[in-house]
Formats: structure tokens, sequence, C-alpha cells
């Protein structure tokens, strides 16, 4: 799919607006990629962080009684919602990186 086409349908109208100087400054553009990066870069380390507490979870509760099992297994599924809502945040953080990325070739083409 060509980018004209992606950003139609994704922005709507003609998506002009994203190409156009005078809308979003070559200097701004580089300052919010640059600013994206570095957010994914941080939600990387933070979903490794949980990643491995999650695990760590796991296993201190396989070895626990079974009474302290629940409190690592609720423990655990935190870690594991705490995740999922960091992945989501970064999908949507890389879909508007590709966007500047694509907008920023886009002016230099």
């Amino acid at each position: 799919m060509q980018l004209k086409n992606w950003v139609q349908e994704r922005f709507g109208g003609t998506g002009s607006a994203l190409l156009d100087d005078a809308q979003l400054s070559d200097t701004e553009l580089k300052r919010d990629i640059y600013k994206l990066e570095h957010k994914l870069e941080g939600l990387e380390d933070d979903m490794n962080d949980h990643e491995v507490k999650y695990r760590k979870l796991l296993k201190k509760g396989a070895q626990a009684s079974e009474l302290k099992r629940e409190t690592y297994a609720q423990k655990a599924e935190l870690d594991k919602k705490k995740y999922a809502v960091k992945k989501k945040k970064y999908q949507n953080y890389r879909l508007k990186l590709g966007t500047a990325i694509s907008v920023q070739g886009m002016r230099e083409v």
C-alpha cells in the first residue's frame, strides 16, 4: 500500500497537512521522532522489567506453599497486565514513529 493511500485511510483527507512544512516544521518533526524513539526505549525497558518480574513471581510461586501460591499468582497476573498495557502503548508509539519517519522521507523526496 502506498503511503498516500495509507495516510488517507488513517487520517482522512489527503494527508497533505502532514507533508506541509507550514503545518509541521522539519525541526518539530525531528523533535517528535526523537521523543518517540526515547519513549519506545523506555517502554522496552519497562516491558522487560515486567517480564522478568513476572517470571520470578511464577518461579517463587511454584516453590511456595499452597497458601502463598495464590498471592504469587495474583502478583504475577498484575505484572502480566502491566506488560500488556505497556505493549499496547509501545505499538501505538511505533505506529506514530513509522508515520513520522515516512513523512520525513516523503519530504526529502
